[in-house]
């Protein structure tokens, strides 16, 4: 060994100095300290450690192996493990040195930074016998971990296609335009586009044509890591290692280029060398490593070094062309890029711990302040393709709740999010129209819905919602997610696959659980005034935090992910408190029976409705008099009058004034407005008084009497102030329900369930 032994006051570095405390203790029998030197001023601790060893080792690891500690003069510097044994094994897991240098030892997989807040001389010592132990058993290496690179990356990274490294592509392009995308002051990341697929946004400088060449080199097993080549012969030697031709392969190709009018030769030249990684001999390729490299020189420069033909001026033809197969490219110079691959929706679904995702086409309506974030988070998950309806622009008062940046002010929400989407991944996935979806225009629209698979609401709009359920033909289930005016809770509604509870029906279950929960009664109140942003008299927006609508944001695309998994209905309800802490709440669901058109109108009837209907009359077949007695109530529910649509939701039971009797039923009043207008206000006037109910005897059938009929009239007399037909109901045996609606044009009509 170089350099001069020292005693132990002559060591400067404190790291030293801990080290010969604790080797000088003589409290670890496994290490023996040899001496202390001072190598190029760094203090240096020799030492000899006895490793555990198996009866057979797969690397040969002796029973004493010699070491010299090298510590830094940089005070928070590491130490480096050298060892001194000259036939060394060469195995992974050892830093790069010069040829014929001592072996450094790679103990840990931590970054220095961290590695420097853990460091202890026991701790060092304790690695070290660790790494020969398993280096020694050929188990360093873990099965789960990554193969060693063939050499460390460059400073330099270049973003090329995912198709590089898939080990199945057989036809890759040769054409590349590479693109700065960024830098800083010690490294530089550049991207390599085909043509189609040009980076977006302002980021990227012009570009640089390139001719691109692929090479599918032989496969190799990962082991020590190699100095970076310089030149293309010293790349051709490190291919050269598995029988590989590269320069042999590159000649022909530029050969080909040259009798060919579509290939520049003026272009510089980037490689892409494809090498298939072997964790241990006669394995299969595990993974497919990728070396990038540029050429200063031209393609045609680069053809001359490698003696393609005679010289740059002689005809290029078949019968010019030489290949000189001593030409290795001594003289062309490579700049090493770290190639790393563009991402792929798979891929991101991988990163987001997704595994066998179905990719779904999306249509969204609303790119609002949650569903941009909301879309956002799905979209990195990898789920699928999205198409973006909106009809808005992005203004000031937009941003301190959206998912654009003050960038795209001004410009349609639409349009920016499907752009911002498409800087994601190496192929867009995000396309977007701005529309009005219940304009007449939209119906350009329907091939959209109907090639989706999920028609995704985020507008917060009633009218959309019922217009997506309704009005749009498509297989495509519906989901909606929206925020309840305060911004404390987040609903989502989700179809079924076979679409038989659709969006309007949900929307209704959910009203009904707006008044059945107390957890809920204040869901849909409003909490402070709203800020009035310009001179319009609905220029106004409300005051939510933002991290309350990332938060939500976030929980409403797992549950949309989660929804469109399953072939069941979803209603959940998810409630914030202020300290972000969350809280779920599902919702059962009902099924509801459509009727025919009754009178102009169509009836949407719950079927636990009809139930509970069916049980309140079965209370009153019997009681201490043993008499049948009529009984009803209040229907609760809501209008659309734009499609002439009645859905009957709920009811309220007959009022404590009110007289059954076993041959008529007199409806009372006590305490019964109350209670419909708590309904109203619980529900933000969705939900409202529909008309009434009441039963017949048994085997009396679902006629109406004649009072029934003064009663309907009387009804409709009343009805006409609320410009809304009157509903009437009457239960009989067996659930079985005659539905009796007054059509303000048309006359009486009924229907029976």
């Amino acid at each position: 060994m170089n350099g001069e032994v020292i005693t132990a006051k002559d060591l400067r570095n404190y790291k030293a100095l801990a080290l010969h405390k604790v080797l000088r203790q003589g409290k670890l029998p496994f290490v023996r300290l040899i001496e202390l030197r001072r190598i190029l001023q760094r203090d240096t601790v020799v030492i000899d450690v006895e490793p555990e060893l198996p009866q057979q080792p797969v690397n040969k690891i002796l029973p004493v192996e010699r070491f010299a500690i090298v510590f830094s003069n940089k005070p928070n510097g590491l130490p480096k493990i050298l060892s001194l044994r000259q036939a060394f094994p060469v195995v992974p897991h050892l830093n790069l040195t010069v040829a014929n240098e001592p072996k450094d030892l790679c103990l840990s997989e931590l970054p220095v930074a961290e590695q420097r807040l853990v460091w202890t001389p026991t701790g060092l010592l304790l690695s070290l016998r660790h790494w020969l132990r398993l280096t020694a058993r050929g188990e360093l290496h873990d099965a789960t971990q990554a193969l060693e690179p063939v050499f460390f990356p460059s400073a330099e990274r270049v973003l090329v296609p995912s198709l590089f490294f898939s080990a199945g592509a057989q036809v890759l392009p040769n054409h590349l335009e590479l693109y700065l995308l960024g830098e800083t002051p010690v490294e530089r990341t550049y991207g390599a586009y085909v043509p189609e697929t040009k980076p977006i946004g302002t980021a990227a400088s012009a570009a640089v044509s390139l001719l691109g060449f692929t090479y599918e080199a032989s496969p190799q097993l990962h082991g020590l890591i190699q100095e970076q080549p310089q030149t293309l012969a010293g790349l051709h030697r490190l291919l050269s290692i598995a029988a590989d031709d590269f320069i042999g392969q590159l000649r022909q190709t530029i050969t080909q280029w040259a009798t060919q009018a579509t290939f520049d030769l003026a272009l510089p030249l980037m490689g892409l060398v494809r090498v298939p990684k072997q964790r241990v001999v006669e394995a299969a390729a595990e993974t497919t490593e990728v070396w990038a490299f540029l050429t200063t020189q031209s393609t045609r420069e680069v053809g001359e070094a490698l003696a393609c033909w005679p010289d740059a001026t002689s005809p290029i033809d078949d019968t010019a062309i030489v290949q000189n197969q001593l030409a290795l490219g001594l003289d062309v110079p490579i700049a090493l890029l770290n190639p790393v691959a563009m991402i792929s929706p798979a891929q991101a679904a991988e990163y987001n711990g997704l595994h066998h995702i179905t990719p779904l086409a999306y249509v969204v309506i609303g790119a609002g302040s949650l569903g941009s974030q909301l879309i956002a988070n799905l979209h990195k998950a990898g789920q699928g393709s999205w198409t973006i309806l909106d009809n808005d622009q992005l203004l000031p008062h937009n941003l301190p709740r959206h998912g654009l940046s003050g960038r795209h002010l001004g410009r349609p929400k639409a349009e920016a999010l499907a752009e911002e989407l498409n800087t994601l991944y190496e192929l867009p996935t995000a396309s977007y129209h701005v529309v009005d979806v219940l304009q007449d225009e939209a119906q350009s629209l329907a091939p959209i819905y109907q090639d989706a698979n999920i028609l995704l609401d985020t507008s917060a709009s009633v009218a959309v919602a019922r217009h997506l359920a309704l009005d749009v033909t498509a297989t495509a289930r519906r989901i909606s997610v929206f925020l309840n005016p305060s911004g404390s809770d987040v609903v989502v509604l989700a179809e079924s696959n076979d679409r038989k509870l659709r969006l309007d029906y949900l929307e209704m279950e959910y009203y009904r659980a707006l008044t059945q929960e107390t957890v809920l009664e204040a869901h849909l109140l409003s909490t402070g005034s709203a800020i009035r942003y310009a001179n319009g008299c609905r220029d106004k927006s409300s005051r939510i935090p933002q991290d309350q609508v990332a938060l939500l944001a976030a929980v409403g695309a797992r549950a949309v992910r989660s929804a469109a998994t399953k072939p069941n209905p979803l209603i959940k309800i998810w409630q914030t408190q202020p300290d972000l802490t969350v809280t779920s709440l599902a919702v059962s669901t009902s099924r509801y029976r459509q009727t025919s058109a009754v009178a102009g109108w169509t009836l949407h009837i719950s079927t636990r409705l009809m139930r509970e209907m069916a049980k309140h009359r079965a209370t009153r077949l019997k009681h201490e008099t043993q008499h049948f007695r009529e009984t009803g109530g209040v229907l609760l529910g809501a209008f659309d009058t734009q499609r002439r649509q009645i859905y009957i939701v709920d009811h309220i039971t007959a009022p404590l004034d009110s007289q059954e009797r076993g041959d008529s039923f007199i409806r009372g009043v006590e305490g019964l407005l109350d209670k419909v207008e708590a309904v109203k206000k619980l529900t933000n006037g969705q939900l409202d008084y529909v008309g009434e109910w009441h039963s017949h005897p048994p085997n009396n059938g679902t006629r109406p009497s004649t009072d029934d009929r003064k009663l309907f009239s009387w009804l409709c007399d009343h009805r006409i102030a609320d410009g809304l037909p009157a509903v009437m109901a009457i239960a009989g045996d067996n659930v079985n329900i005659s539905w009796y609606v007054d059509d303000l044009a048309k006359g009486h009509a009924h229907t029976c369930l």
